[in-house]
């Protein structure tokens, strides 16, 4: 394993310098620069699973810079849009594992008006609005860190969107059905803890239908059923509070 993950980052590396040359002889040419920024993600995948934290941050933040360039409306391009909000999303979650809440908060943020940019009219659009739902997600996750309750609320609600849309284009996406029923949820438990126990419950029973939903498409995913048990235990505190 350690010897293909050094070949990987060899031919990475190769790679990187490659398309440098490239974009430094011919600013203008962004397809390089599209595969440069491709290729520095990769390679901070790898660092990023093996530990080698400086290494990571730099291929993403460096990846971050690539997308962004200007000239030509580069930037604005959906595919380029979408690849900088999987590399903030990256770097988002790096920060998160290291404690920086507010520079993770920030790299979210980013990556989601990289994926509105990115939304167009192509084909693409399911796995867009499946990321950005994805950013929120997570983006409401550092906010409860925060003790930002409310704003971790408000992005669980546009999560809840995000998969809303993803399911219009494609209605049995799993996964989608399962991230909208866990954003409901998370958003009920919230809601909950704000003593706001009617809104609550409409969040909870939303996510029984929607996981009602998914059961009609795969009736095992054990994942799906789970979910399904921890909304039900969610909802059948209600009936043990006392009522004023």
């Amino acid at each position: 394993m350690r010897r293909e993950r050094a070949q990987a980052i060899k031919y990475y590396h190769k790679a990187k310098n490659l398309y440098h040359n490239l974009c430094e002889s011919n600013p203008g040419l962004t397809r390089a620069r599209f595969e440069l920024s491709h290729v520095l993600v990769e390679l901070g995948k790898i660092y990023y699973d093996n530990k080698d934290e400086h290494d990571a941050r730099l291929c993403f933040k460096t990846a971050i810079e690539s997308l962004s360039f200007e000239s030509h409306n580069f930037n604005m391009d959906p595919l380029v849009a979408r690849k900088r909000g999987q590399a903030q999303m990256l770097l988002a979650d790096f920060f998160k594992h290291q404690g920086s809440f507010l520079e993770a908060n920030e790299y979210f943020s980013a990556a989601i008006a990289s994926f509105d940019n990115a939304l167009g009219d192509g084909n693409e659009n399911v796995k867009i609005y499946f990321d950005r739902g994805v950013a929120f997600v997570n983006q409401a996750g550092i906010q409860m860190r925060m003790a930002q309750n409310e704003a971790a609320i408000s992005s669980y609600e546009n999560a809840v969107q995000s998969f809303d849309a993803t399911l219009q284009l494609a209605p049995e996406m799993l996964n989608a059905h399962y991230q909208k029923a866990c954003s409901l949820k998370c958003a009920g438990e919230l809601l909950k803890t704000g003593n706001r126990a009617e809104a609550a419950k409409y969040q909870l029973k939303s996510a029984l239908d929607q996981l009602s939903h998914a059961l009609a498409i795969d009736p095992a995913d054990h994942a799906i059923l789970e979910l399904w048990r921890q909304v039900q235990d969610a909802l059948a505190q209600f009936d043990e509070i006392p009522q004023t």
